[in-house]
């Protein structure tokens, strides 16, 4: 028998939670985390609770994402579903592609 000592990450698929008791995910950045760490497989969906968000979300690229395999935020609302933050509230970094935000209001709370 071969064992590796590397450990296997299932790639991302299908739907999860952001934000609400329960959900696969407390916040974006956890989900984010897992997101570009692990990759995606097939098409992933996070949909997001009612509420106001305060973190800046910084994506890069992720493994499997193409333009079938896309990746969709969807907020429960533009009115229900806040994301604010001091900094640039969504960043997008090199080589990140099929990332899509969608009911959603985005809001920089910064003095600039």
């Amino acid at each position: 028998m071969l064992f590796s000592a590397y450990g296997a990450f299932a790639q991302l698929s299908g739907s999860y939670t952001i934000g609400s008791t329960g959900a696969n995910y407390s916040s974006f950045n956890a989900a984010v985390t897992d997101l570009t760490s692990k990759g995606v497989s097939s098409a992933v969906t996070f949909n997001v609770a009612a509420g106001t968000y305060t973190e800046a979300i910084t994506i890069g690229p992720i493994t499997g994402a193409s333009s079938k395999n896309t990746v969709s935020f969807v907020g429960a609302g533009r009115t229900k579903c806040t994301i604010q933050d001091t900094n640039p509230v969504v960043y997008f970094n090199k080589n990140c592609a099929y990332v899509s935000f969608n009911q959603f209001a985005i809001a920089n709370t910064g003095s600039k």
